[in-house]
Formats: structure tokens, sequence, C-alpha cells
């Protein structure tokens, strides 16, 4: 056997070494976390000052548990947070940890700007406590680019001195109507004097959102819009069934049901329910902190008449930057992030925790408490809003319901101008 020189040895050791570090590199930031200090840059949206302080203040208490390791973090404005994080992940230099929310993740996670998650060995420990509706939410084409945070989960919220004006008791807190059933509600709380809408039934200010009620509609007729809501690649609903889903959808319209589009006096949300000219809404955790349930409570949303759960919901996540120099260290930091207890801490001023854990335990942090059970009902039945690197067809499908909504198409052109255009612009035509 020939022997190796000792020179000629280390050259060999420190190749290998190297070649090993390449790899560990490539595969997305598997190598350890540093013992040195490091500052990871973290940015999210803001949703005011007090939430924005509390969100500092629990990503900041990671150090406690890794004191190498400080958080640098950043809220803008919906719109210049997502315009930056666009920007600075083209420049290469993006946050080290980013805040994504489901219905913007897409562009990121097809051009693979964000880490695949998996590559990281204990990714599957991680995420074992997670809501697997959540974990696939993330996922797009078959790799997991991001770690759940919380679930926007949508609940009506309702007034109940208008339900007790118009002899309705107020609904079962965690019964959900049928889609049929809610609509005929929603008609019977609307009023309308002299031919205008004085009080709204239901006011969702969803006109703008191409998937969400649609698809209560399409679902209710066994149908889809799309052949996938994560990645699609194809518009799915021509055909009688989906023309049927699109004259109820219009119906909401033009049985006034819900206030016209073009009417910018009309609020949507906890607002609505206070300007007690709306009677349903949708609202979520996000406001539930404000809700005076004296003067108004929840539901679940309606499911459809045979029984079956439609919601669909954005998630909350965070991803870790392709170009990040700290690959490990955050991914600490997203593993703190999924963690029980954190996610309880977290439930405490944002969304409803994803942590299977936390949730079960979230009874008495979840405020009003009294709404809860109404979440329970919801939040446990996590499936992916739309996901599409296309980000033109929110806005191709936008234009042609909003058409619909306004009378100036019918179902079945409407049908027919969903399938024409919107696989258009999936097919990148």
């Amino acid at each position: 056997m020939t022997r190796i020189s000792r020179p000629h040895f280390r050259l060999a050791f420190a190749i290998c070494a190297l070649l090993s570090t390449l790899l560990l590199a490539a595969c997305g930031g598997t190598s350890p976390a540093s013992s040195d200090h490091v500052t990871l840059t973290f940015g999210w949206w803001s949703n005011g000052p007090q939430h924005d302080q509390e969100f500092a203040k629990w990503a900041e208490s990671f150090t406690k548990t890794h004191p190498n390791i400080t958080i640098k973090s950043e809220f803008l404005p919906f719109g210049d947070y997502f315009t930056k994080l666009q920007t600075t992940a083209a420049a290469g230099k993006a946050y080290d940890v980013i805040g994504q929310c489901s219905c913007n993740v897409a562009p990121y996670y097809a051009n693979q700007q964000m880490v695949d998650l998996s590559t990281f060995s204990d990714f599957k420990a991680s995420t074992s406590d997670i809501d697997p509706g959540a974990v696939q939410t993330d996922t797009y084409n078959g790799h997991p680019y991001g770690m759940p945070l919380g679930v926007a989960a949508r609940v009506i919220g309702y007034n109940k001195a208008l339900f007790a004006a118009a002899g309705i008791a107020e609904p079962d807190p965690t019964k959900p109507l049928t889609l049929s059933e809610f609509t005929q509600l929603a008609k019977k709380l609307t009023v309308v004097s002299n031919g205008k809408m004085t009080q709204a039934g239901l006011f969702t200010g969803l006109d703008q959102d191409a998937s969400y009620l649609p698809e209560f509609f399409a679902e209710n007729q066994g149908v889809s819009l799309f052949d996938n809501y994560v990645n699609p690649q194809k518009v799915t609903i021509n055909s009688p069934a989906g023309i049927k889903a699109l004259t109820d959808y219009q119906a909401l319209w033009k049985q006034n049901i819900e206030p016209s589009i073009d009417d910018n006096s009309w609020q949507a949300g906890l607002a609505g329910l206070q300007s007690n000219r709306v009677a349903m809404t949708i609202s979520g955790p996000w406001e539930f902190s404000q809700f005076d349930t004296s003067k108004y409570g929840v539901m679940p949303i309606p499911v459809s008449d045979a029984g079956k759960h439609m919601q669909r919901m954005t998630i909350n996540s965070l991803s870790i930057y392709s170009g990040s120099q700290h690959k490990a260290e955050a991914w600490e930091f997203l593993k703190w992030a999924a963690q029980a207890p954190q996610q309880q801490q977290y439930a405490a001023f944002a969304d409803t925790p994803v942590n299977k854990t936390a949730f079960a335990n979230s009874n008495t942090i979840i405020k009003p408490a009294s709404f809860y059970p109404t979440l329970q009902v919801e939040a446990t039945n996590i499936r992916p809003y739309l996901l599409s690197s296309k980000t033109q067809l929110t806005t191709t499908i936008t234009n042609i319901l909003q058409d619909l909504i306004r009378g100036k198409i019918s179902p079945t052109d409407a049908a027919s101008q969903l399938e024409q255009q919107g696989n258009s612009v999936l097919a990148g035509n």
C-alpha cells in the first residue's frame, strides 16, 4: 500500500473539508449554527404600533435562549414591505428571516429565492406538531420554503342588535350554516328603502379577492375555479356546474344581499358592524380584541349544502432568504418560533397558532374567550389559499368577476372568459 506523505495528507484533508463545506452550503445551510455573535435581520409588515412593538419584543426574546444571536426587526406598511422584499430579494440584499403571507409567496418560492427547509436534517421533527394543512400551504413544487407561524382563520362577525330587530335568533357559534341557509339569512337581514339599500345583510368587502368567495359557490356545486390551488395549471370553472356557481355568486349583488361594489360608503369587518348598517361580515382574530361581545358575535364560515368545509386560509410564515449568510442561525429562529410556548405567545397579539399543542391550549390566550370555540371549528381545517407565481392571474380573475358582479357580462360569459384568459396567463402567453 502506498503511504501518503504528511504534506500531501494535510492537503488532501483540507480539500475534503472544503468540499464538505461547499456541499453543505449548496444544500441550503445544514451547517451547524456558529457560536460567534450573529445579527439576524428580520422583516414583517406593519399592523399598527402596538402590534409591531409586541411582535418585535416576541422575536427579540429569542436571544434569551440563543445569547449569541441578536434579532434586528423592521416593520413596514404592507405595500411598502412587499415592494422592498421584491427589490431586495432580486438584488441579493433581503432580510435573513422574511415574514411571508401565503397571498404573496409563490413568485419567491417558484424562483427558489427562499431556502428549501427540507435540507435541514431536523425539518420533519421541527414541524411534527404543526398542522399538516399549514405545512402544505408553504410547500411549492414539493419543497417546503416556509415555516408556518399563524393562520388567518376567517369567521363571520355579526351585529346582535340587527339580528334582534329582525326577530332572528343569534346563530350557534360552533355549528356552521350551509351556504344556502346563510344566503337566505343574509336576505332576511337586508333592508331596502325606496329602492336604496340602507342595511346590508352581508358585506364581505371581498369583491377584489379572486379566489375566496367565488370558490365557496364553486365547491357548493362540486367544482373548483382551479385544478389546484397551489401552483395551478388550469382554470376549471367553465362547465354547467361552474356556470351555476357563478350565477349564485352574482346573486349576492343581483338580489341586494351585498351592497354595490361601486358604493364606497360601506365598510367591512368590525367597522361595518359598528356602523349598524352591516348585519354580517368577514372578521378574524386580528380584530377580536376590539369586539364588544355585548354587541357583536361570531359564527363559523358556511359549509357547502352537502356539509363540506369550504374555507381556504392565508398562512403567515417565516422563510430564510437563499442569499443569507446566516442560514443555520436563521433556522434556529424558525424552529424556536414553531414551538408551542412561542406560538401561544404569538397568538396573544397576532394570528391563530398553527402549532396543534399551542392551539389546543389557547382558550385562555385568544380574546374574547367566547370566540375560541368558533375558531376551533375553522382553524382545524386548514386548506391552502391560491398560490401562483403568475402574478397577473389574480388581476385577470378579479376584473372578470367584477364585470360579472356589475352585470356587464353573464355567468356563461364569465365562465368562458375565466377559462380563456386565466389559462392564457397560466400558460405564460
